[in-house]
């Protein structure tokens, strides 16, 4: 066993054709999401000039994965999952077009970007479930960690260069230009995608009646319920996007108010976390070789939580962009390797513990509970921000996420079945 792992490497999971093109599709999406995040997250800020509605807005584009994925899950776990990828890439274009529209018409006010929003995230609660079912048909077990890696690591560097030319994009063509990109993006997706080769088994109980949905969504819940590996998953993935909701809903405010700042610096701690979150996917392989797997999970939890608590120290200290600039990019690139290694523990441990016929429904809850900590954790912040300083709500979610990891590490809390 462990001579075989020693034999795979990333020139292995380039052999995988059908697997590339999946992580070609999902590269693709990535560059045209980084180019589009910066534009959303500064046009809702200067439209609104208010952090409380970047929290609603932000919150808002969470609720369909936590209201309709796991609904979703049960129904995508019957179908096939390609198709769903495929038609669900399409209607986000066409959704992504009709926002273009609208901006170009003068029409784009909060209300308007939280219709789409909630559209586009309303498809994506099918696609998701149905992307983490069907990379196990295209990729062996014994590939996981390479395989998820490497399409970490390529989307990272593909969001790197989006980031950094999202600016310019922006500066040079205007918003409109960044959405169609997104647009473009998501079509050029769904055709790499409907080009895969793939024999998905078809269900012998193929008509869906209420009856049997409801019992596909029973058994998938009970699943989580009872295995308590995977329940812990789940947690873990709430506990994640929890604390990653003030720096998500507070990027322009905390650049703002806090740093004192420009919209350069914006792009600094985008490019910062995904040259972070890169660097992360690559060494991930070689450190799930040396480490347990819940050693990985605390060292890169209190590693996370700390990046927090340095970064406001910064802020205390100076306001000189010559010292602010390096030093939010050295605390993000450590908080983006952390935050990586997490996610990439959890994607290939979810992958390795769940059996194939309830990867559909169950990721569509892992997705669902880890996703409802944030649309809570969002709205709560919309009322922190009234009476505490943003500055003391990252210093307090730092302190709680430490406290959360050492709890884990002593009460051995477990992300792998016990073989011993």
């Amino acid at each position: 066993m462990c001579e075989n792992e020693v034999k795979i490497g990333y020139k292995d999971i380039f052999k995988q054709v059908e697997y590339m093109k999946l992580i070609i599709a999902n590269v693709i999406n990535r560059f045209g999401d980084s180019v589009d995040a910066i534009a959303f997250t500064w046009l809702v800020y200067q439209i609104t000039q208010s952090a409380s509605w970047s929290a609603v807005i932000y919150g808002v584009n969470m609720l369909p994965s936590v209201i309709i994925q796991p609904f979703a899950g049960a129904l995508v776990e019957r179908m096939k999952k390609k198709r769903i990828m495929v038609i669900a890439d399409a209607i986000r274009g066409c959704i992504v077009v009709g926002l273009v529209i609208l901006y170009l018409t003068d029409m784009v006010n909060p209300y308007i970007l939280m219709v789409f929003t909630f559209m586009n995230s309303s498809v994506e609660a099918f696609r998701l479930p149905a992307g983490m079912a069907f990379t196990p048909q295209l990729l062996e077990q014994k590939y996981y960690e390479f395989g998820t890696s490497l399409n970490t690591t390529l989307s990272k560097i593909v969001e790197f260069i989006g980031l950094g030319l999202a600016g310019v994009i922006i500066a040079v063509f205007g918003v409109q230009t960044s959405i169609i990109i997104d647009a473009i993006t998501f079509f050029l997706s769904a055709v790499i995608i409907s080009s895969i080769f793939v024999k998905e088994e078809k269900k012998e109980s193929d008509k869906l009646t209420v009856s049997s949905y409801l019992a596909t969504l029973k058994s998938g819940l009970d699943y989580v319920t009872k295995n308590p590996v995977v329940r812990n998953i789940c947690l873990l993935m709430v506990s994640i996007n929890a604390v990653m909701v003030p720096l998500n809903t507070f990027e322009a405010p905390l650049i703002k108010e806090v740093f004192k700042q420009g919209s350069m610096l914006l792009s600094v701690l985008g490019m910062s976390t995904s040259v972070g979150m890169a660097i992360g996917s690559v060494i991930f392989p070689y450190v799930s070789k040396k480490f347990k797997v819940r050693s990985i999970i605390v060292m890169n939890g209190i590693i996370f939580g700390s990046s927090y608590l340095f970064l406001i120290l910064v802020s205390f200290v100076t306001t000189s962009a010559v010292v602010i600039y390096p030093s939010v990019a050295v605390f993000i690139t450590i908080f983006g390797i952390a935050i990586s290694m997490i996610v990439s523990v959890i994607s290939v441990q979810f992958m390795k513990e769940v059996e194939q016929e309830y990867l559909s429904r169950t990721g569509a809850i892992l997705n669902a509970s880890g996703t409802a900590a944030v649309p809570i954790f969002s709205f709560l912040c919309t009322f922190l921000v009234k009476i505490f300083t943003l500055s003391q709500i990252f210093v307090a979610s730092g302190t709680l996420f430490i406290i959360l990891f050492l709890y884990i590490h002593f009460r051995k809390v477990q992300f792998e079945k016990v073989t011993e």
